[in-house]
C-alpha cells in the first residue's frame, strides 16, 4: 500500500513547454501535456512562445476557465525572450574587474534579456486576436491576461548559464559537432571530426576553447572565433526544457 507520506513525495513545480516548431505547419500546441503534467504536480509553469499557446488554452478551458488556473496557482505563463550570450569582449563591467577584454578563443557566458519587455509584450499579445471571441470581450481578456504574464526567474537564467558551463568542460565532444555544423552551414565545407580543447579561465564564467578547425580549414583567427562562438551558442542551453523544481 502506498503511504500518504509517499503520496506527497511528488514534485511540486514544473517548468516547460507545451508547444514545439513543426516543419511546414509553424507552432503545434498539445493542451494534453499540460493537462497531464496537472495530475502530477501542483503547479505548472508554461514557457510560451510568443503566446501561440493561448488560443488552444481559451479553447479547452474557455478564457474565464484560463485566468482562474493562473489566480489559483495551478497554471503560470512565462512569456520573455531569453537566451545566452557570448559577452567575452563587448560587457564592459566585466572588462574592468578582468583588467581587458577576453583573448580570441576565449568566451564569456550570460544571460541575456530583451531591453524593452513591455513593447515585446504588447507585440505578442496580438496573439490573443486568434481566440474567437467578441471585440469587446477580447480586450478585456488581453487586459487581463497582460497582468498575468510572468518574466523568466532571474535563477532559471543563471541556472541555464552553469548548465551549459558544465556541458562546455565535461562534453567537450558536443561543442565539437556544433562548431562542425556552424562550419558547414557559414563556409559551405564540413572540417570532419573538431578537436577540442576547453578549460575554466580567469573569472567565473570564463572559457578558452581551443580547437582544430582553424588549422582544418585554413581560417583566419577572427573567422575561427566566430565560428567556435556561434557553435557555442547554439548549444546553449536556455531555462526550462520540462525541469522539474521544488518549491
Amino acid at each position: 500500500m502506498t503511504s500518504a507520506s509517499h503520496m506527497s513525495d511528488v514534485r511540486e513545480r514544473h517548468l516547460g513547454r507545451i508547444a514545439s516548431a513543426s516543419a511546414g505547419s509553424g507552432i503545434e500546441v498539445d493542451v494534453g501535456v499540460l493537462v497531464r503534467r496537472l495530475m502530477l504536480f501542483e503547479h505548472c509553469v508554461v514557457e510560451s512562445i510568443r503566446l501561440t499557446e493561448v488560443a488552444a488554452l481559451a479553447a479547452v478551458f474557455g478564457t474565464r476557465g484560463l485566468l482562474d488556473l493562473i489566480d489559483e496557482g495551478a497554471v503560470s505563463l512565462v512569456c520573455d525572450a531569453l537566451t545566452i550570450g557570448e559577452i567575452g569582449r563587448t560587457d564592459l563591467d566585466v572588462t574592468d574587474r578582468r583588467g581587458g577584454p577576453l583573448p580570441l578563443g576565449s568566451y564569456r557566458l550570460a544571460a541575456v534579456s530583451m531591453a524593452d519587455r513591455d513593447s515585446y509584450l504588447d507585440s505578442v499579445l496580438k496573439e490573443i486576436d486568434r481566440v474567437q471571441l467578441r471585440v469587446g470581450d477580447a480586450k478585456r481578456f488581453r487586459r487581463a491576461l497582460a497582468g498575468r504574464l510572468l518574466p523568466y526567474p532571474r535563477q532559471a537564467a543563471e541556472s541555464a548559464v552553469a548548465v551549459t558551463g558544465a556541458e562546455i568542460l565535461d562534453r567537450p565532444w558536443l561543442l565539437g559537432e556544433a562548431v562542425r555544423q556552424v562550419a558547414r552551414i557559414e563556409i559551405g565545407r564540413d572540417p570532419g571530426v573538431v578537436d577540442i580543447e576547453t578549460e575554466s579561465v580567469g573569472l567565473a564564467g570564463d572559457y578558452r576553447i581551443a580547437t582544430s578547425i582553424g588549422r582544418q580549414l585554413g581560417l583566419d583567427p577572427n573567422v575561427e572565433h566566430r565560428i567556435v562562438g556561434r557553435g557555442l551558442l547554439s548549444m546553449s542551453s536556455v531555462p526550462g526544457r520540462g525541469v522539474s523544481r521544488g518549491p
